[in-house]
Formats: C-alpha cells, sequence, structure tokens
C-alpha cells in the first residue's frame, strides 16, 4: 500500500488524463489506483474490491504488517472483555 499513493504521483506526472481498464477485479491498492484515476473502463462483471489498508507495527521481532480491520477487531473484542469484567465486578 506504500507504493500506491507514489505511484499515482508518478502517473500524474507523466500523462494529463489516466484511464485504468478493470477487465475482471481490482482490488487492494488496484482499487486505490483505479479510484485515484480520471475513468475506470469496467466490464458487465468488474468489479473493485475492499482496500484492505494495512498498518506497520513494531513487534520485538521486528516491523509487521498488520491489517487495519484486524487492529479494530482487537479493540472492540478488547472493550467487550472489560465491559463482562466491570459487569462481573460489580455483580459481585
Amino acid at each position: 500500500m506504500d507504493a500506491t499513493e507514489p505511484f499515482v504521483t508518478y502517473l500524474r506526472s507523466k500523462f494529463k488524463h489516466v484511464r485504468v481498464i478493470v477487465p475482471h477485479a481490482a482490488m487492494s491498492a488496484a482499487a486505490m489506483i483505479s479510484c485515484a484515476a480520471d475513468e475506470i473502463v469496467m466490464g458487465k462483471h468488474s468489479f473493485l474490491g475492499p482496500i484492505d489498508p494495512q498498518l506497520v507495527l513494531q513487534t520485538a521481532v521486528g516491523a509487521r504488517m498488520v491489517p487495519a480491520q484486524a487492529i479494530l477487531e482487537q479493540f472492540k473484542f478488547a472493550q467487550d472483555e472489560i465491559t463482562k469484567t466491570k459487569l462481573s465486578y460489580l455483580l459481585g
């Protein structure tokens, strides 16, 4: 994903009009590039997929790419566990 923005910037510096052709599917970075174009040409069954943003997290063993959705899911899980623990404590 980190390469997507520089790639789009490069295309924009070289061409006045950017057209992308999606014969079947454009997923992740390809979907973002498609959305940055001036024109998207798609077939009847073509589709743009999810962008699946990734974040770089530093771990004990080095940098690791993690889907943003996984972080959101873990945060929600932690919130739910804290709520359960508070309720258990309050109810005795």
